[in-house]
């Protein structure tokens, strides 16, 4: 009985090892695809077990350990590929966007929701009312615009929520001068007395946001003060933002920095005379946004001699507004409201006298929204007002567009109405986010803080509770799993079996002892997970070989063998006590 016993052990113990040996090989052999799909679909069935069994549970939401911010200067690039620094990292233009973006990092642990929520705070500015901001949250970091609408030194910090701070100091100053331009004509006449803007556009290569001069552009830079000059001021005399004024009959050259850009020609006398200006606006109502999108106003001109005629002429005028922050003016006479709220007026004036001049009044505040259409996205898919299904430990992104486009006040704010599995980062910005944090059914509400509740949206959902693994899980989980189960634990059990296998061979045929024959165990499992990994090496099989999954592989055949070892060694000294116990019972027994 012992002995057929010993032998159903040990062929038992080689059926078994060769059997998942060559189960091993095989799957080595199998494609990348077809692998991929049975590893994974064992994992699934894992991770459905254990989900089954275990409670839901709330999103963990992770604070951030530390923010920073950073800034860059604006460059330009001129006509022959130089590029051009427009102010520095703590420099900003009166009137002009100051971007900065702020990163959050966080520890490494693994959360399901990362607070972003950061709370900004303005420590010094040259005075009230000197600037305008905001800024944008994503989900770790974001971004904040700061228009400064005096001269002087600003200060202020971002804080997240852990409490940690970034600071932050800048100097504004006007608007510096032209960089370089692009003459828009190669010659140009006038007569003698006669007053023209030469045409030019201002020349940045990479900041030219619409084709020719842009209105952006001159953000940066005043036209003004152009470093214009004649090669002869006794034919023509040039002021500073290109007005030509006729002197005498003959040609000269117009030069930019000492460079010449256009012939001019001067001929015969010019005789119309202006005594006075009628202008009128439009509209004279404005907006601090208009700027931004080509809205506002033009002003009307109608010239007149002494005696109140009109004259049909166009001579050049001079625009100038009193205070472009809240009216800027171009060449042309359109007037936009720019960034500031109030009243100012706008002189215009003959080039040729400016003793001759009249104002336009104008009145700029805040555009009002009219309708507003909010929209809630996770994930970059909306997300529905009702019926929707969201899991927990998912984030939405509130954003809106507004009519007008201009309107200034374009902040949102989320109404949690009382529910406590709902956070709320960034409320009443322009891009607030809510985070699910368990399973149950939701209503929250969305609505424009410059409409007011009447612009509410609300929004109906259900959430599925969170498992303990997963879908977001599953990639990391399917790798201890493949690597768990698929590596390790198919080795170690192939090890109990091989390593039995050499044992009670060995026993049988008394040539070695029991620990050369774990050794040589050790030394094929080890073969063994070097030949499957080599089979996965090969190019048509698109899988990829991994001496790390090598070492996973025996390790877990080699723990098997010394378990073993281990187990034989007890059942062995388990069986000598036991015989020589019998054996001095017997001894006794015959005394």
């Amino acid at each position: 009985m012992g002995r057929k016993l010993y032998l159903t052990a040990k062929w038992g113990s080689w059926i078994a090892f060769s059997l998942l040996s060559g189960l091993i090989i095989a799957e080595s052999c199998v494609p990348t695809g077809a692998s991929g799909k049975q590893s994974f679909s064992f994992s699934q069935m894992l991770a459905d077990i254990i989900n089954f069994f275990t409670p839901e549970k709330t999103a963990v939401t992770l604070d951030p350990s530390g923010i920073t911010t950073t800034t860059s200067s604006r460059t330009a690039t001129l006509e022959d590929g130089t590029k051009v620094n427009l102010f520095e990292n703590d420099e900003a233009i009166i009137g002009t966007t100051k971007l900065y973006n702020y990163t959050l990092t966080y520890p490494k642990e693994k959360a399901d929701l990362y607070n972003s929520g950061v709370k900004m705070k303005f420590i010094s500015t040259p005075g009230e009312k000197s600037y305008t901001y905001n800024f944008n949250s994503t989900s770790k970091g974001g971004t904040v615009r700061i228009i400064p609408l005096m001269e002087g030194d600003y200060t202020f910090t971002l804080t997240d929520a852990s409490g940690h701070e970034a600071r932050e100091t800048f100097h504004a100053h006007p608007r510096g001068v032209t960089k370089d331009i692009q003459a828009e004509v190669d010659t140009f006449s006038i007569s003698t007395g006669e007053y023209a803007y030469f045409p030019f556009s201002l020349s940045f290569g990479d900041l030219s946001v619409e084709e020719g001069t842009s209105h952006y552009l001159e953000r940066y830079f005043d036209p003004s003060l152009t470093p214009f000059s004649s090669s002869d001021e006794t034919i023509f005399k040039v002021a500073p933002g290109g007005l030509i004024e006729g002197v005498g009959v003959g040609e000269a050259w117009l030069r930019y920095k000492e460079k010449d850009v256009c012939k001019v020609t001067v001929d015969g006398a010019y005789e119309s005379k202006v005594a006075s200006l009628e202008v009128s606006a439009s509209k004279s109502g404005l907006s601090p946004l208009d700027y931004d999108y080509a809205y506002g106003a033009q002003i009307g001109v109608t010239f007149r001699d002494e005696l109140g005629n009109a004259l049909d002429v166009d001579e050049p005028l001079i625009y100038e507004s009193e205070d472009e922050l809240i009216a800027k003016v171009d060449r042309k006479g359109f007037v936009s409201g720019y960034r500031k709220q109030g009243e100012t007026r706008v002189k215009v004036s003959l080039a040729s006298d400016p003793e001759i001049f009249a104002y336009v009044p104008f009145i700029s505040a805040p555009a009002k929204p009219e309708s507003v259409t909010i929209k809630a996205t996770s994930g970059g898919k909306a997300v529905p007002l009702s019926g929707g299904t969201l899991k927990a430990g998912t984030s939405i992104s509130f954003s809106a567009s507004y009519l007008p486009i201009n309107t200034s006040d374009t902040r949102l704010h989320v109404d949690t109405m009382g529910h406590s599995n709902i956070s709320v980062t960034n409320n009443d910005t322009n891009t607030p986010s809510l985070s699910l944090l368990s399973g149950g059914s939701v209503s929250f509400r969305v609505y424009s803080v410059g409409l007011g509740e009447a612009s509410a949206v609300t929004y109906r959902l259900e959430v599925e509770a969170m498992q303990t693994i997963d879908d977001k899980d599953m990639t990391e989980f399917h790798q201890f799993i493949r690597k768990a189960a698929g590596h390790f634990s198919l080795f170690f059990i192939t090890g109990i079996f091989g390593t039995l296998a050499f044992i009670l061979t060995v026993f049988d045929k008394r040539k070695w002892g029991i620990y050369p024959a774990t050794g040589i165990a050790a030394v094929t499992g080890f073969a063994l997970a070097g030949i499957s990994e080599l089979l996965q090496g090969i190019p048509a099989l698109r899988r990829g070989s991994s001496f790390e999954d090598v070492m996973i592989d025996s390790v877990g055949f080699w723990i098997a063998a010394a378990l073993t070892l281990g187990v034989c060694l007890l059942v062995r000294f388990i069986v000598a006590h036991k015989k020589k116990k019998q054996e001095t019972s017997e001894n006794k027994t015959a005394e």
